[in-house]
């Protein structure tokens, strides 16, 4: 089960058209703590050129160096993973039951790959994380921050950069020439990072320079076989060349701890949260130390201490059980909060829909009488207008390549989405604001309907909803 304060990490990849998964020369991997991730593309006119390209990610994954000292240092960094391929490829040479095309010859006995690797550090006090990157060549690094439309990239910045011959790692010492590049910024909670090989990252730089949005699929992506789908759909297309294709996709999570209600820790430290309250009890471990010393001698007055603190802690722990039932209490129509890229305000009243205020509605399309979401009893200001805007995670959004569609899928368990008579962009949209009316049902909805990016959001869009009352 993964840890909710990791990152996370997803890859995928696909092979040239006509070959096996097992020809791709693309190789990517990640460390158990999911702060370090790579990939690597092997050159295909290269010896071994996918071992080389695995021995390069697995132990940048595995060794928690700094990325840095990395760059400073990269001959002395390659000279065991060379020496490593070397004996392999030794190995493969003197095999007897081996083709002899399988063994190379003198003009094709080095490995060569393209690498770029990430490394992100533990929260700072400013609730960032920094981040450092190595590369050569011509795969790619893409930062995806709140607020923005263009992505950073790093090392290539457009794509007019790429070209047929690239620098790489070489898996022999003495074909070394070409140095890495190394850069390091910060990252909020829930920026993304792809890492991707040449032919996807030159085909997301071509969507960008032309003010496409297609490149913002690969976010909502969720398994092998929808990036399989979407990627012969672009080559199909003609959009991105024939080549092994490989995307590692981070989405970067902070630690936030939290102390459940009933349990206190070593160091006197106290919290209770539900939502967006919380409440701290925290004590001074070097006067708790210095305290204990005077108590001990004084019985009387180490039970009047201990006396008076458990009664703050009851008084404390009722009053949050109070006020968490009463807030709870609200909510009794809403189910568990989908993991979204935005969070809705504290204030949000779900049990003021009852029976009798609120107003079903219907999709235009289907003949179903099981409506679709509702509406307050008072409807939109809009006139006769049967339209509204919903606030739609990216994770909702399926792509549907028979159709060259999208398609809106709500999951049953997660809590309904709230609808607005135009586009609010807060921190936290608020429940009782003038603009909101109603919410969407889960269910599967077609998404022929106007959208935009939020601004506020970067993992969400605003989707216009049709109905019927």
């Amino acid at each position: 089960m993964q840890n909710h304060n990791q990152n996370e990490i997803d890859f995928f990849t696909l092979p040239k058209i006509g070959e096996k998964t097992e020809e791709i020369q693309d190789a990517y991997n990640k460390s158990l703590d999911s702060n370090l991730a790579a990939i690597a593309d092997g050159a295909s006119t290269s010896f071994l050129a996918r071992e080389w390209a695995d021995l390069l990610v697995e132990n940048f994954c595995k060794h928690n160096e700094e990325l840095n000292t990395i760059n400073r240092h990269w001959k002395e960094w390659l000279k065991p993973l060379q020496e490593q391929w070397r004996q392999y490829s030794i190995k493969i040479r003197t095999d007897p039951n081996l083709p002899w095309y399988a063994k190379g010859s003198k003009e094709k006995n080095c490995g060569s790959a393209t690498f770029v690797g990430l490394k992100l550090y533990p929260t700072n006090q400013g609730k960032q994380k920094t981040w450092e990157a190595l590369a050569i060549g011509d795969s790619c690094l893409f930062q995806i921050k709140a607020n923005s439309d263009q992505p950073i990239s790093f090392p290539i910045k457009k794509s007019e950069d790429f070209h047929t011959v690239t620098d790489c790692f070489q898996s022999l010492p003495e074909y070394n020439f070409s140095e890495p590049i190394y850069t390091s910024s910060v990252c909020d909670k829930d920026d993304i990072f792809f890492l991707a090989t040449d032919a996807l990252a030159e085909w997301i730089f071509k969507d960008l320079e032309k003010g496409g949005s297609q490149w913002r699929k690969l976010i909502s992506i969720t398994n092998q076989k929808e990036f399989a789908e979407f990627i012969q759909h672009i080559r199909h297309e003609g959009l991105i060349k024939n080549d092994d294709t490989t995307l590692c996709r981070i989405v970067v999570k902070i630690s936030e701890v939290k102390v459940s209600h009933n349990s206190l820790s070593r160091e006197g430290h106290l919290t209770l949260s539900q939502n967006n309250y919380s409440i701290k009890i925290e004590e001074n471990h070097h006067n708790s130390s210095q305290n204990q010393k005077i108590t001990a001698k004084n019985p009387k007055l180490r039970l009047l201490l201990l006396l008076a603190t458990a009664l703050i802690l009851i008084v404390s722990i009722l009053f949050v059980v109070i006020f968490l039932n009463k807030n709870i209490s609200t909510r009794n129509s809403a189910s568990k909060s989908p993991s979204n890229s935005f969070e809705l305000s504290s204030d949000n009243n779900y049990s003021s829909f009852t029976s009798h205020q609120r107003i079903p509605i219907y999709d235009v399309d289907k003949t179903s009488n099981q409506p679709i979401g509702y509406l307050w009893k008072k409807q939109p200001e809009s006139g006769n207008s049967k339209e509204l805007w919903v606030l739609v995670p990216l994770a909702y959004i399926k792509y549907l390549p028979k159709t060259n569609g999208e398609e809106l899928v709500i999951p049953n368990d997660s809590t309904p989405l709230p609808l607005f008579k135009s586009t609010p962009e807060p921190k936290n949209i608020s429940l009782q604001e003038g603009d909101f009316v109603g919410y969407l049902l889960p269910g599967r909805y077609p998404l022929f309907q106007l959208k935009k990016e939020s601004k506020t959001f970067p993992n969400a869009w605003w989707v216009k909803i049709k109905f019927n009352l």
